[in-house]
């Protein structure tokens, strides 16, 4: 797209790229503008051909290598030793293909490894708190409950965390007491920060 108004500075970066015949049609278009309407993007085109000019006769002195140089320095190339494992992977398409299986195989264990990490989290004192529960109670806190208010609703009711939270935000609640586990369950019910109570069976 030819602008209307060539910019200066965006022209004069241009300069090199026009004497090399790099530029687009629209390009050079811009730039030919741009000549006739800043005197001092021609400075700047006569001081690229002087750079260029310079260039040339520099090396036109610099001695030319001889042809035989680029002959023994591919010799050189071709003749360095490639390491021998390193060949036998190129050359046999089984052990290429024994190794593409090998590492699909370990991104599949891992990834089934990670799942189930994530599937969901057991706190650390679970096996020895759920002897002395006889009663668990499944919770879901709402989403805006904070770990203080969580603590005082356990407290108040004797509970332990022995389980949780799952992936969809489900703690296990051990009760010490299986005597009046309906009434801790209705007040898990009752309270403000709990979205969902119901006792949990083996």
């Amino acid at each position: 797209m030819t602008s209307s108004k060539p910019d200066f500075d965006s022209m004069k970066y241009l300069i090199p790229l026009y004497l090399k015949g790099k530029l687009s049609g629209t390009q050079r278009a811009e730039v030919e503008k741009a000549l006739q309407e800043f005197p001092g993007l021609k400075d700047e085109m006569e001081s690229w051909k002087e750079i260029e000019e310079s260039y040339r006769a520099i090396e036109e002195k610099l001695p030319k290598p001889p042809a035989e140089a680029y002959f023994h320095i591919s010799q050189k190339i071709s003749e360095m030793d490639r390491p021998r494992w390193l060949a036998w992977f190129r050359l046999s398409p089984v052990a290429s293909f024994t190794l593409i299986m090998a590492q699909l195989i370990l991104i599949i264990a891992l990834g089934i490894y990670f799942i189930d990490l994530q599937r969901e989290y057991r706190t650390l004192s679970a096996p020895s708190l759920t002897a002395g529960m006889p009663v668990k109670i499944n919770v879901v806190f709402k989403e805006n409950a904070t770990e203080a208010e969580i603590r005082n609703l356990l407290s108040q009711v004797g509970g332990k965390i022995i389980n949780g939270p799952s992936l969809s935000g489900l703690y296990v609640i051990g009760i010490a007491s299986d005597k009046d586990w309906q009434n801790t369950l209705a007040t898990f019910k009752q309270s403000k920060i709990v979205e969902m109570a119901e006792r949990a069976y083996p």
